[in-house]
């Protein structure tokens, strides 16, 4: 509720500024917020895997702090590979809408498997499907950004720049909320939890990336 009015305040106070910080006319841009919402769901997907599957390693499956880290560098290493891999895509092909589906469908892909495998998981596992959710999250870094820059004025590029930043920050905040929130222990029910809810962000996420551009020239 709180939010809601916050927002409300701030869509009053923005669109009677002559100046304002976010142009309200940015959420009337399909790709525009279509950037936003990818960012959003980007980053509510790493949040989820970042805050909660050390706690399973450690919690459930007894292994030591240094050692669940460790466990999950490969999941980091993806998410480089995966985001440059499809910076350099996007720029020798501009195939945007490919690169945010691509992202989407291989995040789902990685968060149905930790719900189905709930129940036995072992640290192999984890590692490899944390990999598989860090490979899909760093595909789809630049999508946010790329998609509201390119769908906004080029006047507005820079704010529309600094809100789908917002956005992605205001995702992983949600994220470490919802999740903390479905899974106060970490256990197969919480890992199932946890995973639903990154499920239902990759849906969106798949659902957004229709309006992004198909191709956009450099």
């Amino acid at each position: 509720m709180l939010f809601v009015i916050l927002a409300f305040a701030l869509y009053r106070v923005e669109a009677a500024a002559s100046a304002p910080v976010i142009p309200m006319g940015l959420f009337g841009r399909s790709r525009v917020v279509a950037g936003f919402i990818s960012g959003f769901c980007v980053q509510f997907a790493l949040m989820a895997g970042v805050t909660y599957l050390p706690r399973l390693l450690q919690e459930s499956m007894g292994i030591a702090a240094a050692s669940s880290g460790a466990a999950l560098i490969p999941m980091t290493l993806a998410l480089m590979l995966g985001s440059n891999v499809s910076g350099a895509l996007f720029r020798k092909s501009g195939r945007l809408r490919a690169i945010a589906l691509t992202s989407s469908f291989t995040i789902f892909a990685a968060a149905a498997a930790f719900v189905v495998r709930a129940q036995s998981l072992t640290a192999p596992s984890v590692t490899l499907l944390a990999t598989a959710l860090g490979l899909g999250v760093g595909v789809g870094m630049p999508v946010s950004n790329l998609s509201a820059q390119t769908g906004a004025d080029a006047r507005d590029a820079g704010r529309a720049t600094s809100t789908a930043m917002f956005f992605r920050g205001f995702g992983g905040t949600v994220s470490t909320a919802v999740c903390g929130m479905l899974a106060p222990a970490a256990s197969p029910v919480g890992t199932a939890w946890t995973f639903c809810a990154v499920l239902v962000s990759a849906v969106v996420g798949i659902a957004v990336s229709l309006p992004i551009a198909r191709r956009i020239s450099s």
